[in-house]
């Protein structure tokens, strides 16, 4: 027989794992996001539009904390509130990620 293997860490391993994925999704998400708006990408096409709209809430928060930057007159297509995002998430799952860790090395 096939004895299981010893339980070690914590029970928020496998949810930080799990909440870990999901912060990544969310992140690629938003970076695609970004590249969509810098390319110029047609926003009534429905996957851009989908896109967009799932990124949106992710997004809001962050919008406006810099100034759009511009060269000469022109705008340039940069969505930093979506970069602003994208590292925001991923801080949050690093924290996450060294929470588990340091909670693994915890004995039950």
């Amino acid at each position: 027989p096939v004895e299981p293997a010893p339980r070690t860490g914590s029970a928020a391993t496998p949810v930080s794992r799990y909440v870990i994925l999901v912060l990544g999704v969310l992140t690629a998400l938003v970076v695609l996001r970004a590249v969509l708006i810098f390319l110029g990408a047609n926003a009534e096409q429905a996957l851009v539009a989908l896109i967009y709209s799932l990124s949106e809430p992710f997004v809001t928060p962050f919008e406006g904390i810099l100034p759009q930057p511009m060269v000469d007159t022109f705008v340039v297509p940069v969505d930093l509130g979506a970069l602003i995002a994208a590292i925001a998430l991923q801080g949050l799952s690093a924290l996450i990620r060294a929470a588990a860790l340091r909670a693994a090395e915890v004995p039950d």
